[in-house]
């Protein structure tokens, strides 16, 4: 069962000579450059170090206040263990997180376990990292947890599914769990208070680090008997902490030391944090007295961009300052001053990305900027100004996020998702439904294509729900509910994906909005397809197409077009579907969608392999893996890896198909894409029962059907059915048993492949029926076909997997319409077929019934019906109309 895109059809066959593998994901090792060298903190990192290396110890938390420099202490003790953890060190910066379940999601993010909510509930985001942890041996490190310290609350389960795994944290405070090592982080040692030598003085590991940063600010700094008591006077004030004495010493290259000690001194006496303990109340002051020395644009820009969360680019904060009342402002001298000043972190961009520089805060700066900025009762208005800034920043995205840029828009994104959740909790309970509804509508590529589809479809919906929405103009309402509907299709919530298109499609029809209309009716029509109901999806698509080409949208052409022809395969017109995707492959490539022409290109993989062109399918599939890897398409990728292990199979490559169904399943249970894990598990499962391992294979195959009947994929089931039951009927053993056993899942397959109701699908082609007619007669395999209708969802299962022991193996024949593992070789029209199906073809062409040409061969018309099931498949077509039509225009007769 291969997995094009959106299409999960049977019997692709051919070679593999595409390079996909991703290599194993061992050595982890996130952690960021520092941007200086550690100072005075040498003694800390061997006795600390030593702990973190005990085999008893798995949680070990670095505890002290704000400024004592947990941090930059638990980056180089995580460093220096890199080696002593076979999977290395990952480290987890939680600044983005406002809640525990975003604490989870971002540990899973930065263990590459992309996020999407299911329907079928298969395991929590928690169950997913374990899964992935679960035999690693890996440091984590988790920074800043007091931010969250519910988190507690899933350390202990972590710890206890993953015995490899150890944690280091940093906090304020301890966590209070009984795994729990604790170690305090004290501020760096001062110069002892007799000692009024340099030596002394130099000996401190606090006078140590003002140096190092002084010289750092361009002063030329140097320590001398003039100015060595205040040097010291200063670090003492800043009570060894190093975030103080960094801030201080920032000011070294314009200050004299004594005028510093001064300027602090009357610092001290600025009003708040009078409640904080004495070393927190030693920091505010010194962050305090930083603040004063900035001017009046500065502190403003300071204070308005605490509003942020998980840092900013330039862009955003000049939309912060910019809403934030100074039209034409630009904050770019404000941010070097406060680089300058040790109040923001830098971090370079890297051109090769596409990433622009990116500034931070450090806790205790956001906490004392946040302050202010609430002091002066502005806070809600500057909070607007954040949420309004970064709506413009990702509307302004626009067609970046379709096109050909789409990859660094997403990343772009992916940076501000901290920002992002600030903005919508702001909107959301400030009532600013407008805002709301128009942030989430324009996220929504990036909640899709990065698999943060159920935290995306709750904003909106929240948003969608909000008593001001209804006043919002029907535009913003109208692309949230499809944006909330497309998230929820995404997740296989087809009733939830359903009611929200329709609200979509109903305020599209009032604004007679030809381009909303075209999208909606194309996501009904995917909807409709997803649950089986094919001539529905078929009207709806057509639909799309025509609205497309009102409103001159040739990117929703293109779309409409590419589901159209999913439609028209699983109707059995391969050459209908082939044309469509034909059609739109040129305006994907105009239009730069890599996304969708990565699906256009996979799903002409199908009908490529199936017309005998192998290097026509691997060309495909490789430029579908390709750009699905560009844009981080981790659910596109899992397609392309799938479809390569079907070529792979093919080609005899039995554990390189293996390897690539491995790492296909591997990514989708990461990224909780239920329906790929089914197909992956499936084509594993058939693997095993090729091989005779029918434990194994049972097992898997079990599974997959699991999965297609809970997430509703009745197309799914139907193709595993005609799959195990064509196989069977393929079978040198077959006998009126086993034939009425295949036919049994035959005709379950056609009331799967229906929406439900009375209507019968297609279930069993020609050719599978002509073979099972050999050994049964009309009236039986009528009967039989008939029954199977009837079979329960329950019952189709139960008779797919008692039948899996009657599949042939590798020692047996082929079944019908495949072609075994062996190669198939390339040529002009028809060129793969042997003599014997040439033979066959023509005869068929020229009218002849399967007993006549038996008569005429001189073979059986069992052995007629086996040569026609396997014509069928080599050259894409399924009536002997398609075959007679075939062999014409290629002139085979």
């Amino acid at each position: 069962m291969p997995e094009t895109g959106v299409i999960p059809s049977r019997a692709i066959r051919g070679q593999l000579d595409v390079a996909t593998a991703s290599g194993p994901r061992s050595g982890w090792a996130v952690l960021p450059t520092p941007p200086a060298p550690l100072v005075g903190r040498e003694p800390e990192l061997l006795a600390v170090g030593t702990v973190l290396r005990r085999a008893d110890v798995r949680l070990l938390t670095l505890t002290g206040p704000g400024g004592v420099g947990k941090t930059r202490l638990a980056m180089d003790l995580a460093r220096a263990a890199l080696a002593d953890f076979a999977d290395g060190v990952v480290m987890v910066d939680l600044a983005v997180a406002q809640a525990r379940d975003q604490v989870v999601e971002t540990i899973a993010r930065a263990l590459d376990v992309d996020l999407a909510r299911s329907a079928t509930g298969e395991g929590s985001v928690l169950t997913r990292v374990t899964d992935v942890l679960r035999d690693r041996h890996l440091l984590l490190l988790l920074d800043t947890v007091e931010r969250v310290p519910d988190i507690a609350l899933d350390l202990p389960v972590l710890l206890a599914r993953c015995p490899r795994l150890t944690v280091l944290t940093t906090s304020r405070s301890r966590l209070h769990l009984r795994a729990e090592h604790v170690v305090p982080i004290d501020p760096l040692p001062l110069p002892d208070q007799g000692d009024s030598t340099i030596e002394g003085a130099l000996a401190s590991p606090a006078v140590a680090l003002f140096l190092e940063r002084a010289g750092a600010a361009g002063s030329g700094f140097e320590l001398t008997g003039d100015n060595r008591e205040d040097v010291v006077a200063l670090c003492r004030r800043s009570d060894g902490l190093p975030l103080g004495i960094e801030l201080i010493a920032a000011r070294a290259a314009l200050l004299s030391p004594a005028i510093m000690l001064r300027r602090l001194g009357e610092g001290l006496a600025i009003e708040g944090g009078r409640d904080l303990p004495a070393r927190q109340r030693t920091l505010h002051a010194t962050v305090a007295w930083s603040h004063e020395l900035l001017d009046r644009e500065g502190q403003d820009t300071l204070a308005w961009l605490s509003t942020c969360a998980g840092g900013f680019s330039y862009e955003l904060a000049r939309e912060i300052v910019t809403r934030a009342g100074v039209a034409g402002a630009d904050p770019l001298d404000a941010l070097v001053s406060l680089a300058a000043n040790n109040l923001i972190t830098v971090r370079a961009g890297d051109p090769g990305t596409g990433s622009g520089t990116r500034y931070g805060m450090l806790e205790a700066v956001r906490a004392f900027a946040a302050e202010r900025l609430a002091a002066s009762g502005q806070a809600p208005r500057l909070r607007r100004a954040h949420a309004r800034a970064v709506l413009a920043l990702i509307e302004a995205l626009g067609d970046d996020l379709l096109g050909p840029d789409q990859a660094v828009a997403l990343d772009t994104v992916e940076r501000e998702l901290g920002n992002l959740r600030v903005a919508l909790a702001t909107a959301t309970e400030t009532g600013d439904a407008e805002t709301a509804l128009r942030l989430g509508a324009a996220a929504v590529r990036f909640w899709d294509v990065r698999n943060y589809r159920g935290e995306g479809v709750a904003w909106l919906e929240t948003a969608l729900a909000m008593p001001a929405a209804a006043t919002v103009d029907a535009r913003y309402r109208a692309a949230a509910s499809h944006a909330a509907g497309t998230l929820a299709e995404g997740m296989n919530d087809y009733p939830r994906a359903q009611r929200a298109h329709r609200v979509a499609l109903s305020l599209w029809q009032g604004l007679g909005d030809a381009r909303g209309l075209a999208a909606t009716y194309s996501s009904l029509g995917t909807n409709a397809h997803d649950q089986g109901d094919l001539d529905e999806a078929v009207s709806l698509h057509r639909q799309a197409v025509e609205w497309s080409r009102t409103a001159g949208d040739d990117r929703q052409l293109a779309r409409s077009l590419g589901n159209l022809g999913v439609a028209a395969l699983f109707l059995g017109d391969d050459l209908a579907a082939a044309a469509h995707w034909r059609e739109s492959l040129p305006l994907l490539r105009r239009i730069g969608d890599h996304r969708w022409l990565s699906t256009t290109l996979s799903n002409l993989g199908v009908v490529t392999l199936r017309r005998g062109d192998r290097d026509g399918a691997i060309e495909m599939y490789g430029e579908a893996l390709a750009l699905a890897r560009q844009i981080g398409d981790r659910a596109g990728t899992t397609s392309a890896l799938i479809n390569l292990g079907e070529l792979a199979l093919a080609s005899g490559e039995s554990d390189r198909a293996g390897d690539l169904y491995r790492e296909a399943l591997d990514i989708a249970r990461q990224t909780g894409e239920p329906r790929l894990v089914a197909v992956a598990r499936w084509n594993l499962g058939m693997m095993a029962v090729f091989a005779a391992d029918l434990a194994a294979g049972t097992e898997a195959i079990g599974e997959a059907i699991s999965i297609f009947a809970a997430i509703g994929d009745r197309l799914a089931i139907a193709e595993a059915l005609e799959e195990v039951g064509a196989r069977v009927a393929g079978s040198p053993a077959l006998d009126a048993t086993l034939a009425e056993a295949a036919g049994r899942l035959l005709g379950a397959a056609a009331t799967f492949r229906t929406a439900p109701g009375p209507l019968p699908g297609m279930g069993i082609d020609p050719p599978t029926r002509d073979i099972l007619l050999t050994v049964l007669d009309e009236a039986t395999l009528e009967y039989i076909l008939a029954d199977g209708r009837a079979w329960s969802e329950r019952e189709a299962s139960d008779g797919l997997l008692a039948l899996l022991p009657r599949v042939p193996t590798l020692m047996d024949a082929p079944a019908p319409g495949e072609t075994g593992w062996e190669a198939l070789t390339p040529g002009p029209p028809g060129g793969d077929l042997t003599k014997r199906e040439r033979e066959v073809l023509r005869s068929v062409a020229l009218g002849l019934s399967n007993a006549e040409i038996a008569e005429r061969l001189y073979l059986s018309p069992r052995t007629v019906a086996t040569h026609l099931h396997r014509i069928y498949a080599k050259v894409g077509v399924s009536s002997r109309a398609g075959a007679t039509r075939f062999a014409l225009d290629n002139r085979l007769c």
